[in-house]
Protein backbone atom coordinates (compact mmCIF):
# COMPACT_ATOMS: atom_id res chain seq x y z
CA UNK A 1 0.00 0.00 0.00
CA UNK A 2 1.29 3.54 -1.55
CA UNK A 3 1.71 6.10 1.33
CA UNK A 4 2.45 10.02 -0.11
CA UNK A 5 3.38 12.71 1.78
CA UNK A 6 4.52 16.45 0.54
CA UNK A 7 7.72 18.08 -0.67
CA UNK A 8 9.16 21.36 -0.57
CA UNK A 9 7.40 23.40 -3.60
CA UNK A 10 4.17 21.73 -3.57
CA UNK A 11 1.04 23.53 -4.02
CA UNK A 12 -1.23 25.66 -1.68
CA UNK A 13 -4.16 27.66 -2.12
CA UNK A 14 -6.67 29.54 0.07
CA UNK A 15 -10.29 30.09 0.43
CA UNK A 16 -9.93 33.35 0.87
CA UNK A 17 -7.09 34.26 -1.05
CA UNK A 18 -6.29 35.35 -4.63
CA UNK A 19 -2.90 33.85 -5.33
CA UNK A 20 -1.17 30.07 -5.32
CA UNK A 21 1.47 29.66 -2.84
CA UNK A 22 3.88 26.93 -2.00
CA UNK A 23 5.12 24.85 1.33
CA UNK A 24 8.27 26.16 2.26
CA UNK A 25 10.07 22.92 4.24
CA UNK A 26 12.08 24.75 7.00
CA UNK A 27 11.21 22.18 9.94
CA UNK A 28 13.95 20.05 9.26
CA UNK A 29 16.52 19.31 7.02
CA UNK A 30 18.01 15.76 6.05
CA UNK A 31 15.00 13.88 4.93
CA UNK A 32 14.69 14.25 0.90
CA UNK A 33 12.66 13.22 -1.53
CA UNK A 34 12.37 13.83 -5.75
CA UNK A 35 15.96 16.21 -4.30
CA UNK A 36 13.45 17.96 -1.74
CA UNK A 37 13.28 18.09 1.55
CA UNK A 38 9.81 16.18 2.92
CA UNK A 39 7.61 18.41 4.87
CA UNK A 40 6.07 18.35 8.16
CA UNK A 41 2.93 19.33 10.52
CA UNK A 42 5.55 22.58 11.54
CA UNK A 43 5.79 23.75 7.62
CA UNK A 44 3.93 26.63 5.88
CA UNK A 45 3.89 28.57 3.00
CA UNK A 46 6.17 30.32 1.08
CA UNK A 47 4.29 33.70 0.90
CA UNK A 48 1.31 35.52 0.86
CA UNK A 49 -2.22 34.44 -0.83
CA UNK A 50 -3.01 38.09 -0.35
CA UNK A 51 -6.27 37.95 1.13
CA UNK A 52 -9.12 39.29 0.40
CA UNK A 53 -10.78 39.33 3.69
CA UNK A 54 -8.26 41.79 4.67
CA UNK A 55 -9.26 43.89 2.27
CA UNK A 56 -12.83 43.86 2.81
CA UNK A 57 -12.55 43.88 6.52
CA UNK A 58 -10.83 47.15 6.01
CA UNK A 59 -13.17 48.33 3.69
CA UNK A 60 -16.05 47.90 5.93
CA UNK A 61 -14.07 49.49 8.81
CA UNK A 62 -13.34 52.14 6.93
CA UNK A 63 -16.80 52.69 5.61
CA UNK A 64 -18.53 52.64 9.42
CA UNK A 65 -16.14 55.20 10.23
CA UNK A 66 -17.33 57.32 7.19
CA UNK A 67 -20.86 57.01 8.09
CA UNK A 68 -19.98 57.93 11.69
CA UNK A 69 -18.47 60.93 10.11
CA UNK A 70 -20.95 62.00 7.86
CA UNK A 71 -23.60 61.19 10.67
CA UNK A 72 -22.39 63.49 12.54
CA UNK A 73 -21.84 65.96 9.79
CA UNK A 74 -25.79 65.52 9.90
CA UNK A 75 -26.55 66.01 13.38
CA UNK A 76 -24.04 69.77 13.15
CA UNK A 77 -26.41 70.87 9.77
CA UNK A 78 -23.87 70.15 7.42
CA UNK A 79 -23.52 67.39 4.45
CA UNK A 80 -26.08 66.60 1.59
CA UNK A 81 -26.54 63.28 0.00
CA UNK A 82 -23.71 63.18 -2.15
CA UNK A 83 -21.68 64.11 0.09
CA UNK A 84 -22.46 61.29 2.81
CA UNK A 85 -22.01 58.80 0.01
CA UNK A 86 -18.81 60.56 -0.60
CA UNK A 87 -17.54 59.96 2.82
CA UNK A 88 -18.89 56.41 3.26
CA UNK A 89 -16.98 55.81 0.32
CA UNK A 90 -13.59 57.58 1.05
CA UNK A 91 -13.85 55.49 4.51
CA UNK A 92 -13.99 52.27 2.54
CA UNK A 93 -11.30 53.23 -0.12
CA UNK A 94 -8.81 54.17 3.23
CA UNK A 95 -9.40 51.28 4.74
CA UNK A 96 -9.82 48.99 1.77
CA UNK A 97 -6.21 50.23 0.98
CA UNK A 98 -4.87 49.39 4.22
CA UNK A 99 -6.51 46.02 4.52
CA UNK A 100 -4.57 44.99 1.46
CA UNK A 101 -1.32 46.84 2.54
CA UNK A 102 -1.71 44.39 5.84
CA UNK A 103 -1.88 41.39 3.24
CA UNK A 104 1.16 42.21 1.47
CA UNK A 105 3.08 41.97 4.35
CA UNK A 106 6.05 39.70 4.53
CA UNK A 107 4.96 36.05 6.04
CA UNK A 108 1.20 37.34 7.21
CA UNK A 109 0.06 34.22 6.35
CA UNK A 110 2.25 32.02 8.23
CA UNK A 111 2.09 34.02 10.84
CA UNK A 112 -1.36 33.62 10.67
CA UNK A 113 -1.91 29.94 10.34
CA UNK A 114 1.10 29.22 12.98
CA UNK A 115 -1.30 28.96 16.13
CA UNK A 116 -3.62 25.95 14.17
CA UNK A 117 -2.45 22.61 12.47
CA UNK A 118 -3.07 20.83 10.13
CA UNK A 119 -5.69 18.11 9.90
CA UNK A 120 -3.85 15.56 7.80
CA UNK A 121 -0.45 14.30 9.39
CA UNK A 122 1.22 10.27 9.72
CA UNK A 123 1.19 9.60 13.42
CA UNK A 124 3.69 6.76 12.41
CA UNK A 125 6.14 8.91 10.35
CA UNK A 126 8.73 11.09 11.99
CA UNK A 127 10.83 13.26 10.44
CA UNK A 128 13.23 14.16 13.04
CA UNK A 129 10.79 14.13 15.68
CA UNK A 130 8.05 16.06 13.52
CA UNK A 131 4.66 14.24 11.64
CA UNK A 132 4.85 13.97 8.05
CA UNK A 133 2.71 15.88 6.48
CA UNK A 134 -0.48 14.44 4.09
CA UNK A 135 -1.61 15.63 0.91
CA UNK A 136 -5.14 15.89 1.82
CA UNK A 137 -3.88 18.23 4.99
CA UNK A 138 -6.19 21.10 5.73
CA UNK A 139 -4.78 24.22 7.86
CA UNK A 140 -6.95 26.90 9.42
CA UNK A 141 -6.44 30.69 9.28
CA UNK A 142 -6.99 33.25 11.85
CA UNK A 143 -9.51 35.33 9.68
CA UNK A 144 -11.32 32.40 8.84
CA UNK A 145 -9.76 31.20 5.39
CA UNK A 146 -8.85 27.18 4.63
CA UNK A 147 -5.69 26.29 3.64
CA UNK A 148 -5.46 23.36 0.97
CA UNK A 149 -2.91 21.51 -1.15
CA UNK A 150 -3.55 21.08 -4.37
CA UNK A 151 -1.64 18.56 -6.44
CA UNK A 152 -2.73 19.10 -10.50
CA UNK A 153 -2.35 17.39 -13.20
CA UNK A 154 -0.75 19.55 -14.87
CA UNK A 155 -0.62 17.30 -18.38
CA UNK A 156 -4.19 17.65 -18.52
CA UNK A 157 -4.30 21.39 -17.69
CA UNK A 158 -1.84 22.21 -20.70
CA UNK A 159 -4.64 20.06 -22.64
CA UNK A 160 -7.68 21.86 -21.17
CA UNK A 161 -5.50 25.25 -22.26
CA UNK A 162 -4.81 24.43 -25.90
CA UNK A 163 -8.24 23.41 -26.53
CA UNK A 164 -9.95 26.27 -24.52
CA UNK A 165 -8.35 28.09 -27.38
CA UNK A 166 -9.53 25.84 -30.04
CA UNK A 167 -13.15 26.55 -29.15
CA UNK A 168 -12.55 29.99 -30.49
CA UNK A 169 -11.98 28.57 -34.04
CA UNK A 170 -14.34 29.16 -36.74
CA UNK A 171 -15.62 25.70 -39.24
CA UNK A 172 -16.11 28.11 -42.59
CA UNK A 173 -13.10 27.69 -44.49
CA UNK A 174 -14.14 31.12 -46.52
CA UNK A 175 -14.24 32.87 -43.53
CA UNK A 176 -11.65 36.13 -42.85
CA UNK A 177 -11.04 34.21 -39.08
CA UNK A 178 -10.48 30.74 -40.64
CA UNK A 179 -6.42 31.27 -40.95
CA UNK A 180 -6.48 32.52 -37.06
CA UNK A 181 -7.48 28.71 -36.05
CA UNK A 182 -5.52 27.18 -33.11
CA UNK A 183 -4.28 23.54 -34.02
CA UNK A 184 -5.86 21.10 -31.97
CA UNK A 185 -3.28 19.53 -29.56
CA UNK A 186 -1.79 15.89 -30.95
CA UNK A 187 -4.35 12.97 -30.00
CA UNK A 188 -7.03 15.01 -29.79
CA UNK A 189 -9.87 15.08 -32.28
CA UNK A 190 -12.98 17.34 -32.21
CA UNK A 191 -16.48 15.81 -32.53
CA UNK A 192 -18.58 18.00 -34.99
CA UNK A 193 -21.44 15.41 -34.74
CA UNK A 194 -22.57 14.89 -31.62
CA UNK A 195 -25.73 12.38 -32.52
CA UNK A 196 -23.51 10.55 -34.38
CA UNK A 197 -21.00 9.84 -31.71
CA UNK A 198 -23.51 9.16 -29.32
CA UNK A 199 -26.44 7.41 -30.94
CA UNK A 200 -28.85 9.64 -30.22
CA UNK A 201 -29.66 13.55 -30.83
CA UNK A 202 -28.31 16.72 -28.64
CA UNK A 203 -31.07 18.77 -28.43
CA UNK A 204 -29.15 21.45 -27.18
CA UNK A 205 -26.92 22.90 -30.43
CA UNK A 206 -23.22 23.67 -29.98
CA UNK A 207 -24.21 27.51 -31.25
CA UNK A 208 -26.40 29.64 -30.55
CA UNK A 209 -26.59 32.67 -33.00
CA UNK A 210 -29.22 34.07 -31.66
CA UNK A 211 -27.23 34.61 -28.18
CA UNK A 212 -23.68 34.38 -29.40
CA UNK A 213 -22.88 30.68 -27.13
CA UNK A 214 -20.03 29.07 -28.92
CA UNK A 215 -18.87 25.43 -27.83
CA UNK A 216 -16.61 22.47 -29.01
CA UNK A 217 -16.25 18.88 -27.95
CA UNK A 218 -13.20 17.14 -28.27
CA UNK A 219 -11.77 13.21 -27.67
CA UNK A 220 -8.74 11.51 -26.91
CA UNK A 221 -9.65 8.07 -26.10
CA UNK A 222 -12.11 7.70 -23.57
CA UNK A 223 -11.82 11.27 -22.87
CA UNK A 224 -13.63 14.65 -23.49
CA UNK A 225 -13.07 17.97 -23.07
CA UNK A 226 -16.19 19.98 -23.62
CA UNK A 227 -14.67 23.45 -24.48
CA UNK A 228 -16.53 26.98 -24.22
CA UNK A 229 -15.33 30.41 -26.12
CA UNK A 230 -15.30 33.42 -24.56
CA UNK A 231 -15.54 36.41 -25.30
CA UNK A 232 -15.81 37.49 -29.01
CA UNK A 233 -16.02 41.12 -30.89
CA UNK A 234 -16.03 39.45 -34.34
CA UNK A 235 -18.55 36.78 -35.40
CA UNK A 236 -17.23 33.87 -37.66
CA UNK A 237 -17.91 36.00 -40.77
CA UNK A 238 -15.89 38.89 -39.47
CA UNK A 239 -18.51 41.12 -38.49
CA UNK A 240 -19.20 43.30 -35.26
CA UNK A 241 -20.24 41.24 -32.66
CA UNK A 242 -21.85 42.82 -29.22
CA UNK A 243 -23.89 39.75 -28.10
CA UNK A 244 -20.87 38.44 -26.19
CA UNK A 245 -19.62 41.86 -24.29
CA UNK A 246 -23.63 42.05 -23.42
CA UNK A 247 -24.06 38.64 -21.72
CA UNK A 248 -20.41 39.95 -19.42
CA UNK A 249 -22.12 43.29 -18.83
CA UNK A 250 -25.49 41.95 -17.57
CA UNK A 251 -24.05 38.34 -15.73
CA UNK A 252 -21.82 40.58 -13.87
CA UNK A 253 -24.66 42.10 -12.50
CA UNK A 254 -26.84 39.67 -11.67
CA UNK A 255 -28.64 39.96 -15.04
CA UNK A 256 -28.48 36.61 -16.60
CA UNK A 257 -31.08 36.57 -19.68
CA UNK A 258 -32.07 32.93 -17.95
CA UNK A 259 -33.04 30.31 -20.76
CA UNK A 260 -32.77 32.64 -23.20
CA UNK A 261 -29.29 33.23 -22.40
CA UNK A 262 -25.58 31.69 -22.91
CA UNK A 263 -25.51 30.46 -19.19
CA UNK A 264 -29.03 28.17 -19.99
CA UNK A 265 -27.15 26.88 -23.29
CA UNK A 266 -23.49 26.19 -21.14
CA UNK A 267 -25.87 24.20 -18.41
CA UNK A 268 -28.24 21.87 -20.62
CA UNK A 269 -25.58 21.07 -22.91
CA UNK A 270 -22.90 20.17 -20.48
CA UNK A 271 -25.87 18.12 -18.61
CA UNK A 272 -26.79 16.55 -21.88
CA UNK A 273 -23.54 15.49 -22.38
CA UNK A 274 -22.35 14.19 -19.17
CA UNK A 275 -25.69 12.19 -18.77
CA UNK A 276 -24.86 10.25 -22.59
CA UNK A 277 -21.04 9.84 -21.13
CA UNK A 278 -22.92 8.27 -17.57
CA UNK A 279 -25.25 5.95 -19.81
CA UNK A 280 -22.27 4.67 -21.95
CA UNK A 281 -20.22 4.16 -18.78
CA UNK A 282 -23.25 2.29 -17.28
CA UNK A 283 -22.91 -0.61 -20.37
CA UNK A 284 -19.39 -0.60 -19.15
CA UNK A 285 -17.16 1.83 -20.89
CA UNK A 286 -14.75 3.66 -18.81
CA UNK A 287 -14.96 7.47 -20.14
CA UNK A 288 -14.58 11.21 -18.69
CA UNK A 289 -16.10 14.39 -19.06
CA UNK A 290 -13.78 17.93 -18.66
CA UNK A 291 -14.86 21.18 -18.71
CA UNK A 292 -13.24 24.13 -19.61
CA UNK A 293 -13.19 27.58 -21.01
CA UNK A 294 -11.30 30.86 -20.85
CA UNK A 295 -13.35 34.64 -19.84
CA UNK A 296 -16.70 34.20 -20.82
CA UNK A 297 -16.04 31.17 -21.71
CA UNK A 298 -14.34 30.09 -18.38
CA UNK A 299 -17.93 31.33 -16.69
CA UNK A 300 -19.85 28.92 -18.90
CA UNK A 301 -17.71 26.15 -17.78
CA UNK A 302 -17.92 27.04 -14.19
CA UNK A 303 -21.72 26.50 -14.09
CA UNK A 304 -21.46 23.35 -16.60
CA UNK A 305 -18.88 21.94 -14.06
CA UNK A 306 -21.09 22.93 -11.31
CA UNK A 307 -24.43 21.43 -12.44
CA UNK A 308 -22.56 18.28 -13.36
CA UNK A 309 -19.34 17.51 -11.22
CA UNK A 310 -17.43 17.17 -14.01
CA UNK A 311 -13.29 17.66 -13.66
CA UNK A 312 -13.49 21.41 -14.79
CA UNK A 313 -10.25 23.92 -15.43
CA UNK A 314 -10.94 27.78 -16.32
CA UNK A 315 -8.71 30.24 -17.05
CA UNK A 316 -8.74 33.89 -16.57
CA UNK A 317 -12.27 33.44 -15.93
CA UNK A 318 -15.26 35.38 -15.72
CA UNK A 319 -16.68 35.67 -12.00
CA UNK A 320 -20.24 33.66 -11.98
CA UNK A 321 -22.59 35.66 -10.07
CA UNK A 322 -25.02 34.18 -7.31
CA UNK A 323 -27.73 35.36 -9.05
CA UNK A 324 -27.13 33.54 -12.34
CA UNK A 325 -26.96 30.10 -10.04
CA UNK A 326 -30.04 30.73 -8.68
CA UNK A 327 -31.51 31.38 -12.37
CA UNK A 328 -30.33 28.12 -13.47
CA UNK A 329 -31.42 26.09 -10.92
CA UNK A 330 -27.16 25.64 -10.06
CA UNK A 331 -25.91 24.92 -6.82
CA UNK A 332 -23.74 27.53 -6.20
CA UNK A 333 -21.47 25.10 -3.44
CA UNK A 334 -20.57 22.22 -5.75
CA UNK A 335 -17.58 24.73 -7.28
CA UNK A 336 -14.68 23.05 -5.28
CA UNK A 337 -13.66 20.42 -7.97
CA UNK A 338 -13.10 23.46 -10.42
CA UNK A 339 -9.61 24.43 -10.54
CA UNK A 340 -9.58 28.24 -11.87
CA UNK A 341 -6.25 29.67 -12.96
CA UNK A 342 -5.74 33.18 -14.11
CA UNK A 343 -2.39 35.41 -14.44
CA UNK A 344 -1.16 37.85 -11.98
CA UNK A 345 -1.55 40.32 -15.09
CA UNK A 346 -5.29 39.67 -16.32
CA UNK A 347 -6.98 42.47 -15.62
CA UNK A 348 -10.70 41.09 -15.34
CA UNK A 349 -9.70 39.03 -12.43
CA UNK A 350 -7.40 42.45 -10.61
CA UNK A 351 -10.90 43.87 -11.04
CA UNK A 352 -12.77 40.78 -9.89
CA UNK A 353 -10.15 40.24 -6.58
CA UNK A 354 -10.66 43.88 -5.74
CA UNK A 355 -14.03 44.74 -6.28
CA UNK A 356 -14.00 46.09 -2.53
CA UNK A 357 -11.77 48.68 -3.60
CA UNK A 358 -12.92 49.66 -6.55
CA UNK A 359 -16.34 49.79 -5.29
CA UNK A 360 -14.83 51.88 -2.62
CA UNK A 361 -12.80 54.43 -5.19
CA UNK A 362 -16.06 54.62 -7.37
CA UNK A 363 -18.53 55.67 -3.52
CA UNK A 364 -15.59 58.35 -2.73
CA UNK A 365 -15.97 60.09 -6.01
CA UNK A 366 -18.02 63.32 -6.77
CA UNK A 367 -19.68 62.45 -9.83
CA UNK A 368 -22.89 61.11 -8.80
CA UNK A 369 -22.93 58.46 -11.53
CA UNK A 370 -19.92 56.78 -10.28
CA UNK A 371 -21.04 57.32 -6.97
CA UNK A 372 -24.07 55.78 -7.90
CA UNK A 373 -22.10 53.02 -10.03
CA UNK A 374 -19.65 52.12 -6.86
CA UNK A 375 -22.77 52.18 -4.65
CA UNK A 376 -25.11 49.96 -7.14
CA UNK A 377 -21.77 46.87 -6.82
CA UNK A 378 -22.09 46.78 -3.80
CA UNK A 379 -25.27 46.59 -3.11
CA UNK A 380 -25.78 44.14 -5.71
CA UNK A 381 -22.93 41.81 -4.91
CA UNK A 382 -21.24 42.68 -8.71
CA UNK A 383 -18.39 41.35 -10.62
CA UNK A 384 -17.99 38.53 -8.32
CA UNK A 385 -14.57 36.29 -7.81
CA UNK A 386 -13.98 33.32 -9.84
CA UNK A 387 -15.22 30.82 -8.04
CA UNK A 388 -13.54 27.18 -7.51
CA UNK A 389 -9.84 26.61 -6.21
CA UNK A 390 -8.48 30.31 -7.09
CA UNK A 391 -4.90 29.43 -8.43
CA UNK A 392 -3.12 33.11 -9.44
CA UNK A 393 -0.27 32.36 -11.28
CA UNK A 394 2.70 35.22 -11.93
CA UNK A 395 3.26 35.17 -15.43
CA UNK A 396 5.59 37.47 -17.43
CA UNK A 397 3.24 39.43 -19.28
CA UNK A 398 1.69 42.64 -19.49
CA UNK A 399 -1.44 44.27 -18.20
CA UNK A 400 -2.37 44.61 -21.81
CA UNK A 401 -1.85 41.01 -22.15
CA UNK A 402 -2.86 39.76 -19.10
CA UNK A 403 -6.22 38.66 -19.98
CA UNK A 404 -5.54 37.01 -23.32
CA UNK A 405 -5.33 33.10 -23.07
CA UNK A 406 -2.36 32.56 -25.26
CA UNK A 407 0.09 36.01 -24.59
CA UNK A 408 -0.58 35.92 -20.84
CA UNK A 409 2.13 33.52 -20.82
CA UNK A 410 -0.17 31.13 -18.87
CA UNK A 411 0.88 28.33 -21.18
CA UNK A 412 4.78 29.03 -21.03
CA UNK A 413 4.31 29.46 -16.95
CA UNK A 414 2.18 26.07 -16.59
CA UNK A 415 4.82 24.22 -18.74
CA UNK A 416 8.19 25.79 -16.58
CA UNK A 417 6.22 24.23 -13.41
CA UNK A 418 5.89 20.57 -15.26
CA UNK A 419 9.43 20.87 -15.99
CA UNK A 420 10.21 21.46 -12.44
CA UNK A 421 7.73 19.07 -11.42
CA UNK A 422 7.68 19.89 -7.52
CA UNK A 423 4.29 20.47 -7.95
CA UNK A 424 3.43 17.34 -9.38
CA UNK A 425 5.35 15.04 -7.66
CA UNK A 426 5.14 13.99 -3.65
CA UNK A 427 7.12 11.31 -1.64
CA UNK A 428 5.41 7.76 -1.79
CA UNK A 429 6.49 4.95 0.11
CA UNK A 430 5.56 1.72 0.18
CA UNK A 431 4.37 -0.71 2.89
Amino acid sequence: MARKFLIDGNWLICSEGTCMQRIQVNSQSTIYAHGKLVATMNDRMDGNFYCLKMVTAGALVGALVGAVIAAGAILTGGAAIGGIVAAIGSGALVGSISGKLLSLMPCICACLTKPNRWTMVKDTVLLQNQKALMPDAKLNCLLGGMVSIILPQIEIVLDALALSNCAYNVDDENSPRYKDNAEIPNGWTEIKDLEKEFGTKIETPLTNSLNGFKAKLFKNGDMYILAFAGTELRDDEGNFNQKDAVTDGRQAFGLDDKEDGQYANAVSLSNEISSKIEEENEKGDNKKLIITGHSLGGGLATIGGSVTGANTYTFNAAGVHEQTFKDQEVDIENTQHIQAYYSDKDPLNIVQNHRSILMALLASSKCGFLSFLGSGIFLTNSLPQVSGQKIGIETDCSLLSGHSLMESKLKETLMAEQKNTPDVKVYTEYE
